[in-house]
C-alpha cells in the first residue's frame, strides 16, 4: 500500500485548473491555489488520523504533513491499512467540496465585476 498524497494533490490541482477554467491564471495564482488544496487536504488527513491512531503516530503524521514529507507520512500510514479506504474517501469528498467552493467564489467574483 502506498499513499501517494503528493501525486493526489497535484492531480486535484490540475483537475481544478481544467474543470474550473483556471488554466489561464497566473503562475502565482496557480501556486496559491495549489497551496490551498494542499493545506486543506493536510487538515483533512490530520482530522481523520487523530480519530483512529495513537497519539505518538498522530504527532508523527502532523510533523510529516507540516514538513510535506509524504514518505514519512507513508511510513506511519502503512501500519494502518484498515484506514486507507476511509482516508481516501474522505480526501475525495473534501476535494469535491473544495472544488465547489472555488467554483462558487469564481461565480461571485464574476457577478461582482459585472
Amino acid at each position: 500500500m502506498y499513499y501517494d498524497l503528493e501525486q493526489k494533490i497535484e492531480d486535484y490541482s490540475e483537475e481544478l485548473f481544467i474543470d474550473l477554467g483556471l488554466a489561464t491564471l497566473t503562475e502565482e495564482t496557480k501556486a496559491d491555489l495549489f497551496a490551498r488544496v494542499q493545506n486543506h487536504l493536510h487538515q483533512v488527513i490530520a482530522e481523520i488520523v487523530k480519530q483512529y491512531l495513537p497519539a505518538p503516530d498522530v504527532t508523527k503524521i502532523n510533523q510529516a504533513l507540516s514538513e510535506e514529507d509524504y514518505r514519512a507520512l507513508d511510513v506511519v500510514l502503512k501500519n494502518y491499512p484498515q484506514y486507507k479506504e476511509q482516508l481516501e474517501t474522505k480526501i475525495d469528498e473534501e476535494f469535491a467540496k473544495l472544488k465547489q467552493t472555488i467554483s462558487e467564489e469564481q461565480t461571485n467574483a464574476r457577478l461582482q465585476s459585472s
